[in-house]
């Protein structure tokens, strides 16, 4: 996979490795911000907590904590309320079940639309998808999940109804979820949720599992990304950054190059004198004063 990442003068580019990382979970919590669940779990599991103030999360971690590189936004409709089930049922949403999580949730009504956005997924993954959500209520309310990735599909879920929930919260969904098997992501990486109201006053969403179903290599980065030196005629400016893998494949394939702008609001161009070479960069005058 290639990467490119800018800072000050230097690119760190193409960072490539072949070997394949094992499947993953991603538990998210969607709903308000004094109910967020703490992460790790009462049983181990890390979670990510996407709010109606926190409604962009760059880099989700895994149950195990580990970071994936996967952001998660949130679009459109942004609205919370925190009245879904507090006794989800763990023998059919498993490691969904918590309280926390499944109490809270975003609500569109309407026809407004709550767009969930995933980016930057590795686009030679499987995935499956599971969606919750739930609400005390005698109406019949189902929500519509639309998923665009690769391909385009959706599934319905019946969020509220009479009867079919637990004591206190009688009226709710606490045992069904909506699941989309084998979701690829689209070209550029993104798999897309629309959320709409399909029958009742309104539609939910309160947690989301995205489990990798085959083996998936996550792409590499460069943290701490920098420049040292001075830019004036006769010293070197010299690059670093920090190799980081989840899978800790070894590093193969970086490429470096620099830029130089004649005004701070000029675009860039690309040196491609001999005197940029490698993590270093020689400021001669002649260079400088184009």
């Amino acid at each position: 996979m290639r990467r490119t990442l800018a800072v000050i003068a230097l690119l760190v580019a193409g960072c490539s490795v072949m070997s394949q990382a094992q499947p993953s979970s991603v538990y998210v919590d969607l709903g308000t911000s004094g109910l967020k669940t703490a992460s790790p779990d009462a049983v181990g599991n890390f979670w990510n907590n996407l709010t109606e103030v926190q409604t962009n999360l760059p880099s989700l971690v895994t149950s195990t904590g580990d970071l994936t590189g996967i952001s998660l936004t949130a679009g459109g409709y942004i609205a919370v309320n925190p009245f879904g089930t507090t006794v989800p049922n763990p023998s059919t949403l498993g490691a969904l079940a918590v309280p926390s999580a499944t109490r809270d949730w975003f609500y569109v009504q309407g026809s407004e639309v709550l767009t969930l956005t995933m980016s930057n997924l590795p686009t030679n993954g499987v995935f499956r998808l599971s969606l919750f959500g739930s609400r005390d209520s005698t109406q019949t309310r189902i929500t519509r999940y639309e998923v665009t990735g690769l391909s385009t599909g959706f599934r319905l879920l019946t969020t509220s109804a009479t009867g079919i929930g637990l004591v206190p919260e009688p009226n709710a969904n606490r045992s069904d979820v909506a699941v989309f098997e084998n979701l690829s992501p689209a070209a550029n990486g993104t798999i897309v949720i629309n959320v709409r109201r399909e029958t009742g006053d309104f539609g939910y969403v309160g947690a989301l599992l995205l489990e990798g179903v085959k083996s998936i290599n996550y792409p590499p980065s460069a943290t701490a990304v920098g420049v040292s030196g001075a830019p004036r005629d006769g010293s070197a400016l010299v690059g670093r950054y920090t190799y980081v893998d989840r899978e800790q494949n070894p590093e193969s394939g970086t490429t470096f190059f620099w830029e130089r702008a004649v005004t701070t609001t000029s675009a860039p161009q690309r040196i491609m004198e001999p005197i940029a070479t490698a993590m270093t960069f020689h400021s001669l005058g002649s260079v400088l004063a184009r």
